[in-house]
């Protein structure tokens, strides 16, 4: 096992018994610093403004909403609505998708990585995530 896999592993077992509230706010946080560092980003974030994604760790059995409204993204632990797009996969595949860090067409095509909503909404937000 590498030790960047065996790291995750080490990560994501204290994420079952953290709360989502807790999580959301730590979540949140980090995607607002990485913002910040890259305002082009917030610009590209406004072309899917008013969209929600739901993200399901499915290692942890946690669900996170992530909205996007005037080019600033809010991380919530629960949503009233419909997401616009859908995304399960483990942990690592989901912290690897939005750190840029994992082959987007990879992790979907080797079904790591599920997908279900808007297309042109997921193709959009993995074309952000690829700019980062």
């Amino acid at each position: 096992m590498e030790t960047t896999e065996l790291l995750t592993k080490a990560a994501v077992a204290p994420l079952k018994f953290i709360p989502r509230s807790l999580q959301c706010i730590g979540l949140g946080s980090f995607l607002a610093f990485e913002l910040e560092r890259d305002p082009s980003i917030r610009e590209r974030l406004r072309e899917i403004d008013g969209k929600t994604f739901m993200f399901e760790a499915t290692d942890i059995d946690k669900r996170f909403y992530m909205s996007i409204k005037d080019g600033k993204v809010t991380v919530r632990p629960n949503f009233g609505g419909v997401p616009d797009v859908t995304m399960k996969g483990e942990t690592a595949v989901l912290a690897g998708l939005m750190l840029n860090r994992v082959d987007h067409d990879t992790v979907f095509f080797s079904r790591k990585l599920q997908i279900t909503g808007s297309t042109e909404v997921a193709l959009w937000f993995k074309n952000i995530l690829a700019s980062l």
